[in-house]
């Protein structure tokens, strides 16, 4: 008797939970007992939840350890406690022991992410986090090509997987290529978000790569056709010059307008270039892309400007190329300077050095300048993007380009540019 009440009121404690401010989500090795393994004395826990946030997305995720539960918040995203059932704060101790906190605890979050389970933290490898043979909504939707139906296929999968991951020890793997795979997110108008993502993608089919991997924020057309929400809202990247197996950085910012449909999703697609035509690369272990820690978060825009003679210039690897970053992410670019050179680069007067491959980085939190220092090669140089009289090239400069050559001042034997 008391084991069927101990059921019973597990279950009057989930619904009540649910119609909270904070809905619930279960996690990747979360125990949910519900009464039917209780002894009658036993302080057990009855639930143990991760609670998502009112916009529907979970921050993080939990591990088991000898038997105590870890919670782990994902990049963005803070762990704020764990809660019982009225949602009074227990803890704020991210690793806790079942025993002592009585029958009902949830771990809540807070995130800046529109992306629900960013890190596919909360599957386990092998998982479908899209299930192809299943008709019902799910939380990411393979569609297929640019159709805004689901695809319903056997093939029209999309796994978690283990083989390969940024953060954690999940990402999600998808194969075959050419589908669009998408999962709602609620923007706010009016408002600044940086757009991205790791990705790694592998082949075994020789020279195979990734020709146009077109991401961003979709909506379905009156034709029932996925489309770019409006301009400026997806982009597209290639692997190009990409080790296969290597994870990559990618992002881009857009900012909503007054008004932001009810039907956005994030998505993306990829096409595979296959020089071989006899093997196919929709083979399960030939090409595939895996993706991990997806943002879509409100930011910033900082400028980066060069403080540089024009024996020097940087190009960005993790960033813009048209003079800007994003609060919070990686600034990350390579010093291009005449032969023989080595110069001392440095960012509000803090050295940088470069990595094994040429790469310097940092995290900007204002308007940074760059400055590379070269040395004697910068004497009596102009500064990059200057001519000697400090005038400058990198826009139209009527008084430089409409200046009559005869008059000798846009006919120099001193180099102007790199």
């Amino acid at each position: 008797m008391k084991k069927l009440l101990a059921i019973l009121l597990c279950i009057l404690l989930v619904i009540s939970t649910v119609t909270s401010a904070y809905a619930i989500e279960y996690g990747n090795d979360v125990d949910i007992n519900c009464g039917d393994e209780l002894g009658e004395d036993s302080n057990e826990p009855t639930t143990v939840l991760i609670e998502a946030n009112n916009k529907g997305v979970l921050g993080g995720y939990l591990t088991k350890s000898d038997g105590s539960y870890t919670a782990n918040a994902y990049p963005k995203s803070t762990f704020d406690g764990w809660y019982d059932k009225t949602g009074a704060l227990i803890t704020t101790n991210p690793t806790v022991t079942p025993e002592a906190l009585g029958e009902y605890y949830a771990a809540r979050f807070t995130t800046e992410n529109l992306i629900n389970d960013s890190g596919f933290e909360n599957y386990t490898s092998g998982q479908k986090i899209y299930d192809g043979s299943n008709s019902a909504k799910q939380k990411w939707t393979v569609h297929n090509e640019t159709s805004a139906a689901p695809l319903t296929a056997s093939w029209a999968n999309l796994y978690a997987s283990d083989t390969y991951s940024k953060t954690g020890n999940i990402s999600s793997k998808m194969q075959p290529p050419w589908q669009l795979i998408s999962t709602d997110v609620k923007l706010a108008p009016n408002t600044l978000y940086y757009i991205g993502f790791d990705w790694l993608y592998t082949t075994k089919v020789a020279g195979t790569a990734i020709t146009n991997l077109n991401y961003g924020l979709f909506v379905p057309n009156s034709s029932n056709k996925m489309v770019a929400m409006e301009a400026g809202s997806t982009t597209s990247i290639t692997s190009n010059n990409i080790a296969v197996a290597t994870w990559n950085k990618t992002g881009f910012v857009f900012e909503t307008g007054d008004t932001v449909p009810n039907n956005v999703v994030f998505g993306y697609t990829y096409k595979v270039d296959n020089p071989d035509s006899s093997v196919s690369t929709d083979d399960e272990n030939n090409t595939q892309l895996y993706m991990d820690d997806i943002m879509i978060i409100p930011t910033e825009k900082f400028d980066i400007t060069l403080d540089a003679t024009n024996v020097a210039t940087i190009v960005p690897v993790n960033g813009s190329a048209n003079g800007f970053a994003v609060k919070g992410e990686p600034y990350s670019f390579t010093a291009i300077t005449e032969p023989d050179i080595t110069p001392a680069v440095s960012v509000a007067g803090e050295a940088l050095t470069a990595d094994e491959k040429g790469v310097y980085s940092f995290i900007p939190t204002a308007n940074s300048t760059i400055k590379i220092d070269c040395g004697a090669a910068d004497e009596g140089k102009p500064a990059h993007g200057k001519d000697y009289e400090g005038r400058d090239l990198t826009k139209y400069n009527a008084d430089v380009y409409l200046k009559n050559i005869w008059e000798g001042d846009t006919v120099t034997t001193k180099p102007q540019c790199l």
